[in-house]
């Protein structure tokens, strides 16, 4: 754990000891209040949110058109921000301030010993996920970030939307390193037949193998995926990927229909399953 890490998980731990912060879940309203923000308002705005200062009155403002899970975190994420500002002895700089503060964050919601019993009582699994995370208030992918550090729950996991008759990758958490730093993943036309299939048939969580690109080739993963209405979500083992071919491969092959995994999709690409996922 660097410095940056290791001082946002102190600090989480002395807000909560200070306050006498119960739960997960955390009350951020009350914590607040503890802490001298004055106000939290949501409202459209460019980014997640911000802390502002003004004459006599402190704001912590989110994002309104933001989940209620992300909302969560952008409130403790500025937070960090107010404990830092009351701090003399850490100067790590903007960037390192603005990782502090996401450290902090999912330490203060997701604390240590708790993650910790929680993964110990929970089933590595998707439901098993979706439990934790519903049992604090934050998000799949925050929580899993906190997971990932015990062995049995180092999943990737990948979200899609359906959208103009296709399946769009939304987002990527936990790849593993070597595949984040080089090519990560992408929807092939047989993740998409795969999530087709799963919409039509159910909508709880369904185990089995998942293909995806990665790098230059198309391989097999095993997966638990759940489809549910017009989100798709899976918790995929990518520790047996095989490495690409050669360094001068950039992604799956173009016959594949392959989307860049964390990216916009190339194209207006269709399936021919109009309706699956609805």
């Amino acid at each position: 754990m660097d410095s940056v890490f290791a001082a946002a998980e102190a600090a989480a731990t002395a807000v909560r000891a200070e306050f006498s912060v119960a739960g997960p879940p955390v009350d951020l309203y009350a914590l607040a209040r503890q802490m001298n923000v004055d106000q939290i308002v949501v409202r459209s705005m460019i980014g997640d949110g911000r802390l502002e200062q003004h004459p006599g009155c402190r704001i912590i403002a989110v994002q309104a058109h933001a989940g209620a899970a992300r909302r969560r975190f952008t409130i403790a994420h500025e937070l960090g921000h107010v404990w830092l500002q009351k701090q003399t002895e850490y100067s790590f700089g903007h960037d390192s301030d603005e990782r502090f503060c996401n450290a902090f964050a999912a330490a203060l919601l997701l604390p240590r010993d708790w993650i910790a019993a929680q993964a110990r009582s929970h089933e590595p699994s998707l439901v098993g996920l979706q439990r934790i995370a519903e049992n604090a208030d934050v998000s799949l992918a925050s929580c899993l970030l906190r997971l990932r550090r015990f062995r049995p729950w180092r999943f990737t996991l990948v979200s899609w939307r359906w959208d103009e008759g296709d399946w769009r990758m939304l987002s990527v958490t936990g790849l593993p390193a070597d595949i984040r730093a080089s090519t990560g993943v992408a929807t092939v036309d047989r993740t998409r037949r795969a999530l087709d299939i799963i919409a039509q048939l159910s909508q709880q969580p369904v185990g089995g193998s998942l293909w995806l690109g990665v790098g230059d080739r198309v391989q097999s993963f095993p997966a638990e995926i759940a489809v549910r209405k017009l989100t798709a979500v899976a918790i995929v083992d990518l520790s047996g990927h095989v490495p690409p071919r050669s360094k001068k491969a950039v992604g799956p092959r173009r016959t594949e229909g392959a989307d860049r995994g964390g990216q916009p999709p190339r194209g207006t690409r269709r399936t021919h399953h109009a309706g699956a996922g609805v």
